[in-house]
């Protein structure tokens, strides 16, 4: 019996330990994710102080760490934070150029005054914008400009548009 008993007592403990691998190897698992992100991801505190940083953002934004709020990544955060807790939102979201890049951040609040910031690099986006801009600005002039009739009719037969050219006649 008392054999058994020691047995079981032994598989129990067995089972325990086994628990809290499969718990560490859980919690390694979630912890890796800011690490393994390509896109920068950072925690300061409530006075701007930085206390983490991925390796995409040490990579991305050298003297950050040093810098702190004085690095342009982190310019004007203080307001931006401290608008997010007067307003009692769970994130908010600003865009931050840096050199030639464009960056959106998004910002929560983790606890404890802290907050956490997840870049996004939306330099590509904020280029085509601004080319299909350009490119909707020269079709509308050209449009607006052109010696020929030009009307646009819906479906029903009402005219929705016609430029200069077509108000002569």
């Amino acid at each position: 019996a008392d054999k058994a008993a020691a047995t079981k007592a032994l598989d129990g403990i067995e089972a325990s330990l086994a628990d809290v691998r499969t718990a560490g190897e859980a919690q390694a698992r979630l912890a890796a994710f800011p690490e393994l992100n390509p896109e920068p991801v950072m925690e300061i505190d409530s006075s701007g102080r930085v206390q983490y940083l991925n390796p995409a953002a040490r990579r991305l934004f050298p003297g950050l760490a040093e810098r702190g709020r004085k690095h342009p990544w982190l310019l004007g955060i203080e307001k931006a934070a401290a608008g997010l807790r007067r307003a009692r939102r769970k994130s908010f979201r600003r865009e931050v150029k840096i050199g030639s890049k464009c960056y959106e951040q998004v910002v929560f609040p983790s606890g404890d005054g802290q907050f956490r910031i997840y870049g996004h690099d939306i330099t590509e986006r904020k280029r085509a914008d601004k080319a299909l801009g350009e490119s909707e600005k020269g079709f509308r002039e050209l449009v607006e400009n052109a010696n020929s009739i030009i009307v646009r009719w819906s479906s029903s037969g009402k005219i929705t548009f016609f430029n200069r050219f077509a108000q002569k006649f």
